[in-house]
């Protein structure tokens, strides 16, 4: 019922959330390797030729966008456009 409602909206405020997160990263690549593939900044330099500190600001760039995004998700996504979603996937 009402708590599935709720696991449902968190969910897609956070798919929003992504989505725009990731069309805001500079360099993409790097940045989702560090994070989806746990790998370090300094790995992650090597691989795409920048260096350390290039690595790092992006990452540090990333994960400080990353509320913004999530508010502004919260923003434009609430259980009415959950209720629309569902209906049109019913």
């Amino acid at each position: 019922g009402h708590r599935m409602a709720e696991e449902s909206l968190g969910r897609v405020r956070a798919e929003v959330a992504y989505t725009c997160w990731r069309q805001q990263l500079r360099k993409p690549a790097p940045v989702l390797a560090m994070i989806i593939e746990d790998r370090s900044c300094r790995a992650v330099a090597a691989a795409f030729r920048m260096r350390d500190a290039s690595a790092r600001r992006l990452l540090l760039d990333a994960l400080d966008a990353w509320p913004d995004c999530y508010d502004w998700a919260r923003d434009r996504v609430d259980e009415a456009d959950l209720v629309a979603m569902q209906r049109r996937l019913a």
